[in-house]
C-alpha cells in the first residue's frame, strides 16, 4: 500500500521523473545522509534550508537560508504562518531563490484540486534525480494540458488520488498493471508497472515518513 506518509516517484517512459510528496508539510534542503528532508537537492544548501507547508488549498514558506534566500515574483505576502510561525504565502508562478542561482517555482495547474507542482530553477539536481516534484493534496492529474500536473501529450486524463488510506488510479482508458488487465480505481503499489495505450510509468516508493 501506499499512503500520504510515502515519497515516491513516477518514472514516466519519454516523459519525465516526478518526485511526488502527499504531505502537508515538506522540507527541502541538502541531500545528505540524515538531513530527514522530503525534497533532497545535490546542492549548495542547508542541510534542512527550506519549510513549505499546505494548509487550507494555500502553500507558506519558512526560509532557513541566511544568504540571499527569498521569495520573489510577488510582493506584499509577509503573513504569520497557521502554525503561529512567521512566514510568507506563496502564490502560483511566484518563486523562491534558495540562493546562487537556484529556486523553486510553484504552480497550481487545476483549480479542481490544490496540488503543486515545483519546477527546479537552476541547476538543481534532486536525489533521486527527477524533472520536477509535485505536491499532492487531494488528486494529481495527469494529461495533455496545460491543466494537468503532468502533462502526457497522448492521455486525455488519468488521475492519481486517495482511496481511504491508499493510493489509486482511474483512467477513461483500459490500464494494464503488471501485464494484467484491471479496473479503473485500483490501488497501487510499489513497483508498479501501469500501461495504457498512451502512456505507461513505474511507481518507485522512497521512504515512509511515518
Amino acid at each position: 500500500m501506499i499512503g500520504r506518509h510515502h515519497r515516491f516517484v513516477l518514472w514516466i517512459d519519454s516523459v519525465a521523473g516526478v518526485l511526488v510528496c502527499p504531505q502537508d508539510e515538506v522540507w527541502v534542503g541538502q541531500a545528505v545522509a540524515a538531513s530527514g528532508v522530503q525534497l533532497p537537492f545535490q546542492a549548495n544548501l542547508r542541510r534542512r534550508h527550506l519549510k513549505l507547508l499546505r494548509d487550507n488549498g494555500r502553500y507558506w514558506a519558512q526560509l532557513f537560508a541566511n544568504r540571499d534566500g527569498k521569495i520573489v515574483a510577488g510582493e506584499n505576502n509577509e503573513a504569520i504562518l497557521p502554525t503561529g510561525v512567521s512566514g510568507q504565502l506563496v502564490g502560483p508562478g511566484q518563486e523562491i531563490s534558495l540562493g546562487e542561482g537556484l529556486g523553486l517555482r510553484l504552480r497550481i495547474p487545476s483549480p479542481l484540486t490544490s496540488t503543486a507542482v515545483l519546477d527546479y530553477l537552476g541547476p538543481l539536481k534532486s536525489v533521486p534525480r527527477t524533472d520536477f516534484a509535485v505536491l499532492m493534496a487531494q488528486a494529481c492529474l495527469l494529461g495533455n494540458t496545460s491543466q494537468h500536473h503532468i502533462v502526457i501529450p497522448e492521455l486525455d486524463q488519468a488521475t492519481l488520488y486517495f482511496n481511504g488510506p491508499s493510493l489509486a488510479i482511474r483512467c477513461s482508458e483500459k490500464l494494464i498493471i503488471n501485464g494484467c488487465s484491471v479496473e479503473s480505481g485500483v490501488t497501487l503499489q510499489h513497483g508498479d508497472r501501469v500501461e495504457s495505450t498512451a502512456f505507461a510509468l513505474s511507481i518507485e516508493v522512497l521512504d515512509s515518513l511515518e
